[in-house]
């Protein structure tokens, strides 16, 4: 699917920079995310629970989320991540917020 086929949302950050994002990602992307985040879960007699969290999956599983969700930042549309990371914990934060919203919102649960 091409990225122009997606409906898009601008919001305005706390900064006041202005964050474009996709309204929803492609099961190929969402399955990405999947993989990044599972890598914290352990499975032990059909119960998943998180015995202990690697930071450095974490960081790995934001910049995807990010790469899913983000088409722009202020207008950057390259290194988006690094932009962000570069500014303060509260505007990274925030974004995350949203990226986590629309990944709530495009995770169904299978029965």
């Amino acid at each position: 699917m091409d990225d122009l086929e997606r409906t898009t949302t601008t919001v305005q950050t706390p900064a006041g920079k202005d964050l474009v994002t996709k309204e929803f990602i492609t099961a190929r992307e969402r399955n990405v995310l999947r993989g990044a985040i599972a890598k914290n879960v352990e499975v032990k007699d059909g119960q998943a629970s998180i015995e202990s969290i690697d930071v450095a999956g974490i960081d790995v599983a934001e910049r995807e989320m990010i790469n899913a969700f983000v088409i722009s930042y202020d207008g950057i549309t390259e290194n988006v991540t690094d932009k962000l990371l570069d500014g303060t914990p509260a505007e990274y934060d925030f974004v995350i917020g949203k990226c986590n919203e629309l990944l709530t919102a495009n995770f169904t649960s299978s029965k």
